[in-house]
């Protein structure tokens, strides 16, 4: 049986956009951009200090468009980048939004240096979801060929059928 899956990222810099490509490359999966509806400093520090105070102050940002109707994928792949040691705030906002009903979900995640707690604040947000073990990858690992960045042993270990 064909597996039905969605691949759904934010990216800010381009660096998880790259992954995310290449994940719909491996799986055929489908593809869902969270875009909030204002833009953040293109400084990645900047952008970290403005998600700093939407964190303290509760006031996510709003998504731009329509978000994908779930009801038609066994297993959403999410992704992000991590701000100060946890999720972005606008993949955030896409998690508060979202019910997964069941559905299997497993997250990617990059960074620089450190990832801090994403994983586990990530299990946190998703509600009704399964999910399964994440990936981190650092940029430096990125910069390498996609054969060094460990997705096709992640994906088998969620159970995701490659292309």
């Amino acid at each position: 049986m064909k597996q039905r899956l969605l691949i759904v990222y934010y990216s800010h810099s381009g660096v998880t956009g790259k992954v995310s490509s290449y994940l719909r490359k491996k799986t055929g999966g489908d593809i869902y951009e969270i875009k909030p509806a204002r833009s953040y400093d293109p400084d990645m520090w900047k952008a970290d200090e403005e998600s700093c105070k939407e964190r303290e102050t509760g006031d996510y940002p709003p998504l731009e468009g329509e978000m994908p109707d779930l009801s038609g994928y066994d297993i959403i792949l999410i992704g992000g980048p991590v701000w100060r040691w946890t999720l972005a705030t606008p993949l955030m906002s896409y998690l508060m939004k979202t019910d997964f009903d069941g559905k299997i979900v497993a997250p990617f995640w990059t960074y620089i240096s450190r990832d801090g707690a994403y994983g586990e604040e990530f299990k946190k947000s998703c509600r009704n979801a399964v999910v399964k073990e994440g990936l981190g990858l650092t940029t430096s690992e990125i910069r390498r060929s996609p054969s060094g960045w460990k997705l096709d042993e992640w994906l088998n270990s969620a159970g995701i059928i490659l292309k």
